[in-house]
């Protein structure tokens, strides 16, 4: 039998708490990170430069200039191709369910993204010396 007060402050019951861990995160949340996510790399990548703007069109050269395939035969082909994939990986990224999945997919973006920002820097700086 409990008292008003224990049946007022919940006391004498028995809590129905929930301990279920969210398996998925909210939309809103994805699209921040990933639009964030973005905005760093091309930051990075343009060195912070405004005027770089302009070439954000070729961003997936840098991709290419790491692997040194930005002379190559192949690579206008190779262009639209990583546009795609960053492209397809946003959309299943912000569509997954899975919290495992989303980390999965994000983690690939984000390495994806560095080695692309680094082909960008190690681009500017061999432009760089050109220009004197």
């Amino acid at each position: 039998m409990n008292s008003e007060a224990e049946n007022f402050l919940g006391v004498g019951q028995r809590a129905n708490i929930n301990y279920a861990v969210k398996s998925e995160i909210p939309t809103r949340k994805k699209l921040i990170i990933y639009f964030v996510t973005w905005i760093v790399a091309l930051l990075i990548a343009s060195r912070c430069n405004p005027l770089a703007i302009i070439y954000i069109h070729m961003f997936p050269l840098g991709l290419l200039t790491i692997f040194n395939l930005e002379k190559s035969i192949v690579m206008p082909m190779l262009f639209p191709v990583i546009w795609l994939f960053y492209i397809s990986n946003g959309i299943i990224i912000l569509s997954v369910k899975k919290k495992w999945w989303f980390y999965v997919l994000y983690a690939v973006f984000i390495i994806v993204l560095l080695i692309n920002a680094a082909g960008c820097n190690k681009m500017m700086y061999e432009l760089g010396k050109i220009q004197g």
